[in-house]
């Protein structure tokens, strides 16, 4: 993995990166998990290629660079080149705050951490499942909800501070508090 050089990465069409995109979609990254949105995925693609998306903390560990000054670099190079900065402008802003300016990652969820955990309806305790095996009974404990109903939940999984709050954004489901390992969870209104 290198920085990118203009002089050394070919243009791209700007197809061919919305189809790796899309492709990529819903990907975390490959090193730590965590979630990303199709900016951190785009950021990656400009640095390591059609390699596996990379969070900007994971990257930048691998260059031995500092995130901030990394993140700006890459920003630098994706607004110089036409492909990458329509493909940045394609991208919906569902939940991410990223403009071409900042040098960071997506601000954390705005989730009070007081919270009355006692207006839980039931509660699960998840243990240290992983995010990916944790979501299908998450979904299925959920659908069991009425509508506003809460559900207090344990997971002791590393990624969960990053992953719950995406998957209850993709979900609809509304993240009320997190204080982790436990997080409160109200099921969405609708169906």
């Amino acid at each position: 993995m290198t920085d990118p050089d203009e002089n050394d990465v070919p243009l791209e069409e700007p197809a061919v990166l919305q189809a790796w995109l899309a492709a990529m979609d819903g990907c975390g990254c490959s090193s730590c998990g965590a979630a990303l949105c199709g900016h951190e995925r785009l950021r990656s693609r400009a640095i390591a290629g059609v390699h596996p998306p990379r969070c900007l903390s994971c990257l930048s560990s691998g260059l031995g660079r500092d995130p901030g000054e990394l993140a700006r670099s890459i920003n630098a190079y994706i607004r110089r080149r036409a492909c990458f900065a329509s493909a940045w402008a394609g991208i919906p802003a569902s939940g991410c705050s990223h403009d071409m300016n900042d040098a960071g990652e997506c601000p954390p969820d705005p989730v009070t951490r007081e919270a009355d955990w006692s207006s839980a309806s039931h509660s699960w305790d998840a243990g240290d499942l992983g995010c990916g095996d944790l979501v299908l009974p998450l979904r299925a404990r959920m659908k069991a909800l009425s509508p506003g109903q809460r559900l207090r939940l344990r997971a002791l999984d590393p990624a969960a501070p990053v992953d719950l709050p995406a998957w209850c954004r993709l979900t609809g489901h509304l993240l009320v508090a997190a204080a982790p390992p436990d997080y409160l969870i109200q099921r969405r209104s609708g169906d």
